[in-house]
């Protein structure tokens, strides 16, 4: 190869370096753009959250705090602005990363954290890293707590989403486009809440399920997730935030550990964990969509509940976590 052949092929290679580059850089401007005019949708939901909502009470946790607390229940009896934050499959890696950002821009009277009976092993490891990341990297560049969050656990997604401008957008690009499209779902009238209609529940299902529960899980606690856990709670004491630690109605046992230590935790922070999981009144099959979701009936009954516990914690305040629990316990009769 001649000289000038070599020079020309240098050339072609660094022209093709600036077309990519430029291409990347305005295809991420124009997805950036899209991703943070969305109107509807979970996507739209986050992004209120971290940039507009200003509600005084505030709900976090993943499917099960999505699925059992009717927001606007809880502001009409509370007299309080409400939004549930829960999302699918988020375990509470996502809940604090997100609630560090919104900390950072306001102060909420009440947070509720729903949390799983198995907080400290449910998507330990990459599973739960690869959704929390995938789900926040779009606020990386404007946001740094999110920013500071990931890197904790993925330094080389912060890498590369400076690097090149459409990597943060790569798992949401086919959502971004479709929901674009639309102007409003019921999950923004809902204020994030999702119900879930009837029950999928079998005799045969849960006696499969419980079979499973037994002979296969056996968890093993995740130092990743118990600290996501401790700086929840290390935020909530610094902000002087009303934080309501709770395990909502399951219908399935979990055989975990994770609920003893939570406790513990919660208290060392001056908190109190309310184990809700075999709440009087929720044994029947009928108030679940599966083995671990309220349906909508189930979710309904639970708010108004959860709501007249929180409303005579707030106006009691002189009585033990003990005595409110009894002073409602009637309403499950």
């Amino acid at each position: 190869m001649t000289r000038d052949n070599i020079l020309k092929s240098i050339k072609s290679i660094l022209l093709l370096a600036v077309l990519v580059f430029a291409a990347d850089r305005f295809a991420g401007y124009v997805l950036k753009k899209m991703y943070f005019n969305l109107k509807a949708g979970q996507l739209y939901m986050t992004t209120h959250l971290l940039k507009e909502a200003k509600d005084s009470v505030l709900i976090f946790g993943s499917s099960r705090a999505e699925h059992h607390y009717i927001s606007n229940e809880l502001e009409k009896e509370l007299n309080l602005s409400t939004y549930n934050s829960g999302r699918d499959g988020r375990n509470i890696l996502y809940s604090s990363t997100l609630y560090s950002q919104i900390l950072a821009r306001y102060t909420p009277k009440i947070v509720i954290l729903d949390v799983h009976p198995n907080t400290f092993t449910w998507k330990a490891g990459d599973s739960g890293e690869d959704i929390m990341v995938s789900s926040l990297i779009p606020y990386i560049e404007d946001f740094p707590k999110i920013r500071e969050g990931i890197g904790k656990v993925r330094k080389k997604d912060v890498i590369f989403s400076k690097l090149f401008k459409t990597y943060p957008y790569n798992s949401q690009f086919l959502q971004v486009i479709l929901t674009s499209r639309h102007k409003g779902t019921k999950l923004e009238t809902f204020k994030g809440y999702s119900p879930l209609a009837g029950s999928k529940l079998t005799p045969e299902n849960i006696q499969e399920r419980n079979k499973n529960l037994v002979a296969n899980y056996k968890p093993e606690e995740n130092a990743v997730l118990k600290q996501a856990f401790i700086d929840f709670l290390t935020l909530s004491r610094a902000k002087g935030v009303k934080l309501y630690v709770v395990v909502s109605p399951t219908f399935l046992p979990f055989k975990d550990n994770s609920v003893p230590e939570m406790a513990r935790l919660t208290k060392e922070y001056g908190y109190e964990l309310y184990d809700f999981s075999n709440l009087q009144g929720f044994d029947s099959a009928s108030l679940y969509y599966d083995g671990t979701h309220l349906n909508h009936e189930g979710a309904t009954r639970y708010t108004t509940f959860f709501t007249k516990y929180l409303k005579d914690h707030i106006h009691d305040a002189g009585l033990s976590p003990n005595e409110k629990l009894m002073k409602t316990a009637a309403f499950s009769n």
